[in-house]
This record gives C-alpha cells, sequence and structure tokens, in this order.
C-alpha cells in the first residue's frame, strides 16, 4: 500500500450521491476512518450534476465536524432522483453549515498538487465524467503538470466500484458507458474494482436511526431512500473500506487482468493478458461477519479490522 508520510492512505472520493444512498454511507464511513487517523480524506468530488448531491455531502461532512473541499460537476442542475433522499437530506439541513462545493476539476487538481508523489488513492464510487475532465486538464495556479501527468505522479492506487465478475452489467460502467470506457482506456495504472456482486446481499443502515438518532442526516438519507428499518446492499461501503485496508482478510483480489466494458454496458473479465492491470475483490466472509464490520463503521464505532496495521 502507498501511503502519505504520516503511513496513511490520503483518499480522494469520487461519488455519484443524489442516486443511491449507499454513496452516503461511504462518505460517513470515510469521515469515521479519517476522524480515526486510519486515513486522510482530502476532497470529495460529486459526478452527478444535481445541486443536491453536493449539498447533501456538505451536510454530512459538517455533521462530522470535518472541513473536506467538495467539487461539483461541471453542469449544475435542480435533478432530484427517485426515492428522493438528496434533496430531503439537503432542505432538512438547509441551516447546517458545510463547505462551498467548488468546480470538480479544481477541487481534484489542488488535492493531487498538495499530496506527496504516489500518495493518493482515488476511490471511485459512481461515474466518471470529472475523473475524466481531471485527466484532460491543463496547467494552472496549482501544478504546472498536465492533468494526466499529475494523475501519473500523485496517485498510488485506484479503487473502483464497478462492473460485475466474471460478467454481467453494473449501473456505474452501464449507464454512461462511454464515459466509462474513456476512463478504462485513458486511466493511468492499475485500477482495483469492487463488483455488483460482493455485497449485492449484504444489507447495512437498518438501525441507523435508532441508534444515531432521526437528527443524524446519515439516519434520515437511508429512511428516506429505503423506508424504515430496511437498510441497503453495501457495495460503495466495502469500497471506501478496501480502499483503507487493501490487505483486509474480508477479501482476496483475484489474478490480475482486464475489465472490458463494451458501449451497451456490458462488462467481461479476462485474466492474464499484455494489459492484466486491473483485480477484482473477492469476498472470504459471510454475509452476516461483513455486515456487522460495514456496520460497525458506518455507525462510528471505530475497530481496525483484525490483521491491519492501521491505528485504532
Amino acid at each position: 500500500m502507498i501511503a502519505s508520510s504520516a503511513g496513511i492512505p490520503r483518499i480522494v472520493l469520487e461519488s455519484d450521491m443524489f442516486a443511491d444512498v449507499d454513496d452516503v454511507g461511504a462518505l460517513a464511513i470515510a469521515l469515521h476512518l479519517a476522524q480515526a487517523g486510519i486515513i486522510s480524506l482530502d476532497a470529495v468530488g460529486i459526478n452527478t450534476p444535481s445541486r443536491w448531491g453536493p449539498r447533501t455531502a456538505a451536510v454530512v461532512c459538517a455533521h462530522h465536524g470535518a472541513d473536506v473541499p467538495i467539487g461539483h460537476h461541471a453542469r449544475t442542475t435542480d435533478d432530484v432522483w427517485e426515492n428522493d433522499y438528496a434533496r430531503a437530506v439537503a432542505e432538512h439541513f438547509a441551516s447546517t453549515p458545510g463547505r462551498t462545493p467548488e468546480p470538480a476539476t479544481l477541487v481534484l487538481r489542488r488535492a493531487l498538487a498538495a499530496a506527496e508523489d504516489g500518495a493518493i488513492t482515488v476511490t471511485s464510487i459512481g461515474f466518471f465524467a470529472n475523473l475524466n475532465a481531471l485527466l484532460a486538464s491543463a496547467p494552472d495556479e496549482w501544478s504546472a503538470l498536465s492533468g494526466a501527468e499529475l494523475v501519473e505522479r500523485k496517485v498510488g492506487r485506484t479503487v473502483v466500484m464497478g462492473g460485475q465478475f466474471p460478467w454481467g452489467r453494473e449501473f456505474n460502467l452501464a449507464e454512461h458507458a462511454p464515459e466509462a470506457m474513456e476512463f478504462l482506456d485513458s486511466w493511468p495504472g492499475s485500477v482495483d474494482f469492487v463488483g455488483f456482486e460482493t455485497t449485492e446481499h449484504v444489507v447495512t443502515g437498518r438501525h441507523l436511526a435508532e441508534r444515531l438518532g432521526a437528527e443524524n442526516p446519515v439516519a434520515l438519507a437511508y429512511e428516506t431512500f429505503c423506508g424504515v428499518g430496511v437498510g441497503r446492499p453495501s457495495w460503495d461501503l466495502l469500497t471506501i473500506y478496501l480502499a483503507a485496508f487493501p490487505d483486509s482478510p474480508l477479501v482476496t483480489w483475484s489474478p490480475p487482468g482486464e475489465l472490458v466494458l463494451e458501449r451497451d454496458g456490458w462488462n467481461r473479465w479476462t485474466t492474464g493478458g499484455k494489459t492484466a492491470r486491473h483485480r477484482h475483490a473477492l469476498v472470504t466472509v459471510g454475509e452476516t461477519e461483513l455486515a456487522a464490520v460495514l456496520d460497525a463503521w458506518l455507525e462510528g464505532k471505530v475497530e481496525a479490522p483484525r490483521g491491519s496495521h492501521a491505528p485504532v
């Protein structure tokens, strides 16, 4: 694992917050990991255009006492999603102070420029417009490097929630498939994937309101999206967890290979080959055990995992 001089991963989190609620759960876990000194959360980019997503991210960060830079999509709309948790959170906590979102390319370039070489772990739990724009960005006041040069120099690891293994059609890659294909073709270095199948049946967040209180924005988001006591599969939660703990015994990693994405959104996995720069996670524990670990982090019951060298 490549880490900063402080011995912890510096994470840039890219999220499609405003669609599925597990993005909120992943952000909450990232904030708890940062509070525990296990990671540094250097920036959050929202790669959906709805203005409710960045505002929700700002509310959740403010609730946790974290002043994290938040990047917004190049286009801003008033769009809402079915089971509209993002607007519900943003409006309910309208008086909560929070960081004002800035253009995502600026936020990402600034975070990378400030980091040591190889120190950044890019963690994507959504779409790829912001990361593609970062790659295409020009030198600016933060760095004399192009976006592609900046990524190549500063990013040591990339973790993506996307795809289904060994084959399938998964939302993050399929919804904007040409954009995802551009990312796969252009992104320097290797990528670790957390596929749809890893936590499709691992439900977390059922008890947030009773354990965190009804005035907690994460609890409100889950109950608005899922219903009372229902919870949600844990795709994004596992992804941020593995960004912090790549050697966790909760998973093993496949042999190197390549995720191949078609324009219709279907993906397939091939092992080996000349361009074997991808891996995907294989869960090694039962659904109940994995849910318990993720729920503990979601609720802020911070404890380093067994086998981890991270500080508690």
